[in-house]
């Protein structure tokens, strides 16, 4: 597991790019493997979870501080300055609107990876990647609307 972590770790950007460049190419390539996704998903965050143990996830948990300060910098910080550059490049039409949506949309799955990749906290990830992901319905739409007024 190790070997395959540090060449995906290795030739990372080399996978990136290929992948990228077969899907302008060839998007049908990637429409054809649109129902792969969601199991594909699945299978990276339970590989990721079997890199750390239960008792970092305890740690965790008994600082919760971690996770709330996270939160805060995700949609505080993050939030406000997509909406500013927005305005600043799009001004008040429909790209600005996107813009701020996207800069007010949670982490992904893949960034446990990256911080497994970086020698992170992946524990820290992973939960802050769950808890985002089940806040996000809430908290989206209220800032969307806060930011843009739509």
């Amino acid at each position: 597991m190790s070997r395959f972590i540090y060449f995906v770790e290795a030739h990372l950007v080399w996978f990136v790019m290929v992948v990228a460049g077969v899907g302008l190419l060839f998007p049908a390539s990637g429409i054809m493997l649109e129902f792969s996704i969601g199991p594909l998903l699945a299978l990276l965050m339970l590989i990721i979870s079997l890199t750390f143990d239960a008792y970092a996830v305890r740690i965790v948990f008994r600082k919760p501080s971690r996770q709330l300060l996270a939160l805060g910098l995700v949609y505080g910080p993050m939030s406000i300055a997509v909406w500013l550059t927005g305005r600043l490049f799009f001004g008040s039409g429909p790209l600005a609107a996107g813009q701020t949506l996207l800069g007010t949309l949670p982490t992904d799955a893949s960034s446990p990876l990256l911080v497994l990749m970086a020698k992170g906290n992946v524990a820290l990830a992973a939960v802050f990647n769950a808890v985002n992901t089940a806040l996000c319905q809430f908290i989206v739409p209220c800032l969307f609307l806060w930011l843009t007024g739509l």
